[in-house]
């Protein structure tokens, strides 16, 4: 809404559009021509906050608080950064031809332009003449002028403004303008005498504005003066009931009072005599179901149902309409809402039938239904008449008049292709739960899918549902509902009814089994799981077949590939099991092209028919086939991108299962991180159903992977996985070899004390078993531990007791990282030269062995060495190198550990590639939680920001840097780390939160790490 900018008439172009759609992602237009040249998302937010406020000096600090949200860093320079932007915004005017009145001065900005070439503003003055025109009896003036005022509101308010104030501004102008101008033009209508068209317009307003008073008496009004009292008394009992329960009794005691005003007119009123029917001797019919009173929500979908149905002149069409959507997604409700809204257009009336394809009672057949349409239409048909001439009878009675006809529940084509011809004169809406495609072709239909609920959009049915009580509606909760209106529905009765919500140790599964059966109360099948269980019987068994089996697939999003893992069946026979389960709703396709999903509780749905139809043996094997196919394809996507890495031993497999084979790393790459969801929960599966061979393997061949692309906490599950699957084995090799990945990835946590035991454990295992490989592992990684602590010297005897092993054993790996970790420590010491040389023994293997990540290590320590010599631009060039190569294999944690030391070279020089470096590690860090890197950065980064005269930010990050040391237990830095905090001013002010958030993000939640 609130269209920008007017070009004066001199200029002879008008530029119209709306500030929130050049706020959000719509186009400017200039004389109907989309224009997209406005400037990214942040120069648009703070032209919309000059523009709501134009002709008035915006301070600086208002200027931020307005166009960056609460949880956005500010800017480090604030005014350098906004005259930045306004020089932007100023090219942007002039490269439009816009007048350039955006001016700053005196520690402000100011956008002086006229007032009424603003959209806001001339809907407020449109407004005030509309409200004149009340005043002066002239409704017909007052609607007129009211509706070019609305007719400016044409999207989302300020898209791109996610800041408090703004936020402010939205409700502000919603409640005190935009609902207040929507009543003064439906009164205006109403006292014009046009009800129908009121009510039309009610139902839209009161989507957005369920509550307000002036709507809800309209409403009611609009209802009396229709004679549809029974509605009337209905949605008042309703209304009221519904504010007493919002604790709103002012509002409530106004909305009586209007009700027994307008009862008190009525038992005054004169009863006129009956109208003459439009065409007079035929009846019409009145065949709508109530309307939903607690309908809300599903404003995209009306528009749409009202673009399918009507020309670009606003005239109703003749025609198929079909509205289809899985079952409980709301088409019939849709359908017969929309119908309500539209009836009075139909000079024929509407008719409406339930067919019953989905349901436990018969299916509603073709001679049922003509034979119902002719008795609505007053046309009872002789016993003695032949369906065909009830056929011809039917056609004659709506001949030449508008009727509008709903066929809800339709199975499929077959069920109402002989009736659809006898309906042309009428629009016919056909709702299913298959596409109908057939029909489609067959008719021209046209189609509106019916998807689920928006978030917002359940938000408000619930609001709707329970009053008050919306609040004993958790997040959760509402998110295992899944959008689908009729389970929403359900479990707020049961909430209202029982007021008992999940048990508190409930999982997710447990919630989506919850709410399959909620509804069973005795008065026949109308839980979910029994509605939904209709759209899995009405199929062929070879599609019933692949739906359960795709059940038991751990992942709600699977690729074709793994489908035909699971079915069992040739390619041909999965696809078109799969187009049929698409073509049900019973699947989805995926954004990604060949890739399929459930909705969460049709996947519920199909486990359990899995657990009723498949026997024990056809799961396992169903089980089976899903982890081979995972594990196999994972084995080949390691290989590929790791080739030099050790294995897993071989599982061997007895199920005919085709893996997915890689010839190119980065698709690999890809596959995995396309995969990592589905190998996570292939992972627990296997666990949970005793597949304990794959469950280690699985977790070893993932490793690597996720410890290069930081992602550490399903590293650390996986790797804990693996140590119970590969104990209930029987392989103490894995199990041990688990374990010691624990507590190398503990070690990146920064949880040293318990990475301690968990390597511990490892040597004990190498040390029974005399392997000479697990013993080189874990005395590197114990190294790596005493270096942390700060304990150098006890670090080096830990590497040189690896390289002897290594070397002994012709162990490449373990040698080359003793000879970069060696060189690290005694770098550390000052022991240049024997550092130096370990370095150049740990390159040379490395490039021999092409082992990318111990090469970028050991020559971002090379760049220090020379950095310590003062040798800066050979520095610099190991690592240039190092970063390169890094980024390049990626390797996040490596990323991040060169980051930081390169942040540490500059830091003494070049201040501005330091806090380069800085933040970027900072951030590297903090994603994938690498806490002893994350202390470093932080402390590198608090010198640079003092030294660039940032003494609050810097203290911040010292903070930060402290308590990570300190959780480690390395009391020196610690100790260091406050010195340095000893020496900044006292007067220095407590940090901000926002000061906090511009460091940078804290550590994910659940961890150890706090802020």
């Amino acid at each position: 809404m609130l269209a920008v900018i007017h070009r004066g008439p001199a200029l002879g172009v008008k530029l119209v559009d709306t500030l929130f759609g050049i706020l959000g992602t719509t186009s400017l237009r200039i004389d109907g021509e989309p224009r997209d040249d406005w400037g990214p998302p942040r120069q648009r937010a703070i032209l919309g906050a000059l523009l709501v406020n134009a002709g008035q000096s915006m301070s600086i600090t208002q200027l931020l608080t307005w166009a960056w949200p609460q949880d956005a860093p500010l800017p480090r320079h604030p005014r350098t950064t906004l005259d930045s932007y306004a020089t932007k915004i100023r090219h942007t005017l002039e490269r439009l031809g816009l007048p350039d009145e955006l001016h700053g001065k005196n520690g402000g900005y100011r956008f002086e332009v006229d007032r009424q070439l603003i959209d806001y503003h001339r809907f407020r003055d449109l407004m005030a003449s509309a409200r004149r025109h009340v005043r002066d009896g002239d409704p017909e003036q007052a609607s007129a002028v009211a509706a070019r005022a609305l007719h400016l509101w044409r999207g989302p308010f300020l898209e791109d403004l996610r800041s408090e104030p703004a936020g402010t501004w939205r409700t502000r102008v919603a409640a005190d303008e935009l609902a207040p101008a929507h009543a003064t033009f439906l009164e205006a209508r109403f006292e014009l005498g046009e009800y129908d068209e009121v009510l039309a317009n009610l139902h839209n307003a009161q989507v957005d504005y369920p509550r307000d008073l002036t709507l809800v008496k309209l409403r009611l009004s609009t209802l009396r003066k229709l004679a549809r009292d029974n509605e009337a008394t209905s949605y008042y009992l309703t209304t009221w009931k519904a504010l007493r329960e919002d604790g709103d009794e002012q509002a409530a005691e106004h909305l009586r009072g209007h009700h027994e005003r307008l009862l008190a007119e009525a038992t005054r009123r004169p009863v006129p005599p009956p109208a003459a029917p439009a065409d007079a001797g035929r009846m019409r019919p009145r065949g709508l179901p109530h309307d939903l009173i607690d309908f809300c929500g599903r404003r995209d979908l009306l528009r749409e149902l009202d673009a399918a149905t009507t020309t670009a002149d606003g005239e109703l069409l003749r025609g198929v309409v079909i509205l289809d959507g899985m079952g409980g997604v709301g088409k019939t409700a849709l359908a017969v809402h929309w119908g309500h809204r539209v009836r009075s257009r139909f000079s024929g009336g509407e008719l409406f039938v339930n067919l019953h394809g989905f349901s436990a009672d018969s299916v509603v057949g073709h001679d049922a239904v003509v034979e119902d349409f002719l008795i609505a239409l007053g046309k009872q048909p002789d016993k003695t008449t032949s369906p065909r001439s009830r056929e011809v009878l039917l056609r004659q009675a709506l001949a030449d008049r508008h009727t509008l006809v709903i066929l809800d529940n339709a199975r499929d084509f077959a069920h109402i292709k002989n009736l659809v011809p006898l309906l042309s004169d009428c629009l016919v809406i056909v709702t299913s739960r298959r596409r109908l495609t057939s029909l489609s072709a067959w008719s021209g239909a046209r189609r509106v899918r019916v998807s689920p609920m928006s978030r917002p959009e359940a938000e408000a049915l619930v609001a709707l549902r329970l009053g008050s009580r919306r609040q004993e509606v958790n997040a959760d909760w509402l998110a295992a509902c899944g959008g689908l209106p009729l389970v929403i529905n359900l479990a707020a009765e049961h909430l209202a009814t029982h007021g008992d919500g999940w048990p508190p140790a409930a999982t997710t599964q447990d919630k989506r089994r919850m709410l399959l059966d909620i509804g069973e109360d005795g008065d026949g099948a109308n839980s979910p799981r029994a509605i939904l269980t209709w759209s899995y019987l009405v199929l062929d068994e070879p599609t019933r077949l692949a739906f359960r089996r795709l059940g038991l697939h751990p992942g709600a999003d699977f690729g074709f590939d793994a489908a035909i893992a699971c079915v069992a069946r040739t390619a041909e026979e999965t696809r078109v099991a799969l187009t049929h389960l698409v073509a049900a709703h019973l699947l989805h396709p995926a954004e990604t092209s060949g890739r399929y999903r459930f909705h969460d509780l049709l996947w519920e749905l199909a486990a359990k028919q899995a657990a009723v139809d498949e026997s024990p043996a056809e799961k396992h094997d169903t089980e089976r086939r899903i982890l081979d196919f995972y594990l196999r394809s994972a084995v080949n996507a390691d290989a590929i991108l790791y080739p030099g890495h050790r294995k897993p031993p071989p599982l061997s497999t007895t199920s005919i299962v085709t893996p997915v084979a890689f010839t190119d790393p980065a698709i690999a790459q890809a596959w995995f991180a396309r995969e990592r969801a589905n190998l996570n929960a292939a992972l627990e599966m296997a666990a949970r159903t005793g597949h304990h061979g794959h469950a280690w393997r699985l977790a070893h061949t993932m490793q690597t992977y996720y410890d290069r692309h930081g992602h550490h906490r399903d590293g650390m599950d996986a790797r804990k996985t693996a140590a119970e699957a590969a104990r209930l084995d029987g392989q103490r090799e894995a199990e041990a070899s688990s374990l010691f990945d624990v507590g190398r990835a503990l070690l990146d946590h920064g949880e040293l004390t318990e990475a301690q035991s968990y390597l511990e454990a490892g040597r004990r295992y190498a040390e029974e078993e005399r392997h000479d490989q697990a013993m080189t592992a874990v005395l590197n990684q114990l190294g790596r531990l005493e270096s942390l602590r700060g304990n150098q010297h006890a670090a080096i005897q830990f590497f040189q007791q690896c390289l002897s092993i290594a070397r002994k054993t012709d162990d490449n790996e373990a040698l080359c990282w003793a000879h970069c970790n060696i060189g690290a420590a005694f770098r550390a010491i000052g022991r240049l030269d024997e550092a130096t040389l370990h370095l150049h023994q740990a390159q040379y293997i490395a490039e021999r062995d092409n082992n990318r990540s111990a090469l970028a290590s050991t020559l971002i320590r090379l760049a220090l060495i020379h950095r310590d010599h003062a040798d800066t631009a050979v520095a610099a060039g190991y690592a240039t190198q190092a970063l390169a190569i890094a980024e390049a294999i990626p390797d996040l944690p490596l990323v991040a550990e060169i980051s930081v030391e390169s942040a540490a070279m500059h830091a003494a020089g070049t201040r501005a590639a330091a806090m380069e470096h800085a933040r970027k590690a900072v951030d590297v860090c903090t994603s994938i939680h690498h806490i002893p890197f994350l202390a470093r950065a932080l402390d590198i980064l608090a010198g640079v920001l003092l030294a660039q005269g940032e003494p609050t930010e810097a203290t911040v990050a010292w903070r930060r840097a402290q308590q990570i040391y300190l959780q480690m237990n390395n009391a020196a830095q610690a100790t260091l780390v406050q010195a340095k905090l000893d020496k900044l001013p006292a007067h220095i002010p407590l940090p901000t939160a926002r000061t906090k958030t511009s460091l940078a993000n804290q550590p994910p939640q659940g961890d150890s790490i706090t802020s």
